[in-house]
């Protein structure tokens, strides 16, 4: 009975981190991206019921979603039933530190695919035509965006699993051993 109340424990906690961890990537991830579109109030045209800035606002939440998903997962993965606070303490601590790396990297490259779209499609002021409600322009921005972002995720999600950015390699490298597993 106590292992399941343990176990049952680490889950609850584990969904608490996660639902944190989410709801601040959204709200960052939300106010970097309007801050990146000059020329559109992306929270105004919502109100307005602007249906192809409500796309591409769908898209980024679900580029922001994708990518704390792979953070969230590994800590998950890594929280363990009896490991000492400390330990439990640097996972944390380590995958916000990836979560953050990985949402700076996600908007950088959210940013650059927006400069190469703008460049491809000249005859088209994408800006002006999502403040115009264009569906078909949402549309395509945020086919881009995910596109984009679902190829390169797979690297991120690589570099952030990497041992040499292990939340346990860490851990044991300021002298928290496996025994503070047990």
């Amino acid at each position: 009975m106590a292992e399941l109340m343990a176990e049952l424990g680490v889950g609850i906690l584990k969904f608490i981190i996660a639902a944190v961890l989410a709801i601040f990537s959204v709200y960052f991830g939300i106010r970097a991206y309007d801050r990146m579109t000059e020329g559109i109030e992306e929270m105004r045209e919502l109100k307005k019921g602007n249906v192809a800035v409500g796309v591409v606002m769908a898209a980024v939440i679900l580029i922001i979603a994708f990518v704390t998903r792979a953070t969230v997962m590994e800590m998950n993965t890594n929280m363990k039933v009896g490991m000492s606070a400390s330990l439990l303490g640097i996972i944390v601590l380590v995958g916000v530190v990836k979560l953050a790396f990985a949402l700076l990297i996600t908007l950088f490259v959210i940013y650059i695919a927006l400069n190469v779209l703008a460049m491809v499609t000249r005859d088209i002021d994408e800006i002006e035509e999502l403040n115009r409600n264009n569906v078909a322009v949402g549309l395509m921005i945020a086919g881009v965006l995910l596109a984009v972002v679902l190829v390169t995720m797979t690297s991120l999600e690589s570099i952030a699993a990497s041992p040499a950015v292990s939340a346990l390699e860490v851990a044991k490298n300021m002298g928290i051993t496996a025994a503070a597993l047990i």
